[in-house]
């Protein structure tokens, strides 16, 4: 609102809002609402995200239905040049011939396809809440499971990406979009509007500026779902802690559930510190950079895709029992369809993992000081989680055979939910 209305008021929001200071305050509260929602009861939990994500959609259909109907393409164009002093053409012209480093739109590659496939994975891994807390409420779990699980993968799949991007691209131009969008991440300063990411409420503001109100809540209800995913990834962490204790992998002490919401508080509690110390080390001096490290934590989480599967095929000799309780105990031409279905995963998920991140990591480490590329792009930072997590493990594993207990029995057996 600011770049477009120039008066005191959007610019002296607009100045307070961009403050690192404020910034920081704003972000402290945020994490303060997001523990009070998740020390409420899981059912109050799931009403207040369930009413997060209908406005959030109703802000995507509502963006969807003004591109398709109510925004004209050469209203656009001349209100850009308006607000802007350049034309869309320039801004394309522009980043293609930056002389740092010129944009490419070259054709899908494994090196480009990687980011694309873990960023499209990441968008889709939030059915796995539905999956986590089915297990905490009552009623027919595997059937509101089943619909949830399915029903929030179609839903942001057709929504989003079959319906408003090509209509979006279809409105405003692809290589316009790129252009611009180049601009803002690598040289904000050339960029159009002082460096602003060309969100599709700032788009549809430029198109049509009298539907200001539309916009301001398209933009609202986009940040009260960006929101909610806060205190949804907190809540599944703190199940998969919570499961950790109960395994013996952490002391019982994080299994601490409040009688009254029925809510492991002290992990959660444990949790926001932990996101919190990471959000306010993203502000100097520290300056993490944040985009760097979730590159790498879709790295980090190479295991979390590749082996359930190694886990498909290796499953109907090594642990028989489970596998014929399983469902998928069918054969073709001999092999179990599971061992198919994790043969046909791998061979899709591996080659994209070596050259989108493997290559890269390794050529970045050879070409630059190792130490720097480690702390600049966030591997250092991998690592450390990765031998954290080692040490617990086997530290754990390690005190509990002192004391005559075997953890790996916890990993022989289904788990309940």
């Amino acid at each position: 609102m600011g770049a477009i209305y120039k008066t005191a008021f959007w610019s002296s929001l607009s100045s307070f809002f961009s403050s690192p200071i404020n910034q920081a305050v704003i972000g402290i509260l945020l994490v303060a609402l997001m523990g009070g929602l998740g020390f409420t009861s899981t059912r109050k939990f799931t009403l207040v995200t369930a009413v997060f994500a209908a406005l959030g959609v109703s802000g995507i259909l509502l963006q969807l239905a003004l591109f398709s109907f109510g925004v004209s393409r050469d209203a656009f164009l001349a209100n850009f040049q308006s607000y802007t002093g350049v034309s869309a053409s320039q801004v394309v012209s522009q980043a293609f011939n930056l002389s740092s480093s010129p944009l490419r739109l070259e054709p899908i590659s494994f090196a480009i396809l990687g980011p694309a496939v873990g960023f499209a994975l990441f968008n889709l891994i939030g059915y796995q809440y539905s999956a986590y807390v089915a297990g905490e409420l009552k009623g027919n779990i595997k059937r509101t499971g089943l619909v949830s699980i399915l029903g929030s993968l179609w839903l942001y799949t057709a929504v989003t990406w079959i319906l408003l991007v090509p209509v979006v691209f279809s409105v405003f131009g692809y290589s316009f979009l790129h252009a611009w969008a180049y601009l803002a991440f690598n040289a904000p300063s050339q960029a159009p509007l002082s460096g602003i990411i060309p969100q599709s409420a700032v788009l549809g503001l430029i198109a049509a500026p009298k539907l200001w109100p539309i916009w301001f809540y398209v933009t609202f209800v986009a940040d009260v779902l960006m929101f909610s995913l806060g205190p949804v990834y907190i809540f599944m962490m703190s199940r998969i802690v919570f499961a950790w204790s109960m395994d013996r992998i952490v002391p019982g002490w994080f299994a601490e559930v409040n009688q009254r919401t029925a809510t492991p508080t002290r992990i959660y509690v444990l949790t926001l510190l932990g996101g919190l110390i990471f959000f306010l080390m993203s502000f100097p001096p520290v300056g993490l950079n944040l985009s760097s490290l979730a590159y790498y934590s879709i790295l980090l989480s190479a295991l979390t895709w590749i082996l359930p599967g190694f886990n498909a095929i290796l499953m109907p000799f090594r642990k028989k029992e489970l596998f014929e309780m399983g469902v998928l105990t069918k054969r073709v031409a001999g092999v179990p369809v599971l061992v198919w279905i994790g043969v046909i995963w791998l061979a899709f998920i591996l080659p994209i993992y070596v050259s989108a991140f493997i290559q890269p990591l390794i050529s970045g480490f050879f070409s630059s000081p190792t130490w720097a590329y480690a702390t600049n792009t966030g591997v250092s930072i991998v690592a450390l989680i990765v031998v954290v997590g080692g040490v617990i493990y086997f530290g754990s594993k390690y005190y509990n055979r002192r004391r005559g207990v075997d953890i790996d029995l916890a990993f022989k057996e289904i788990p309940p939910e």
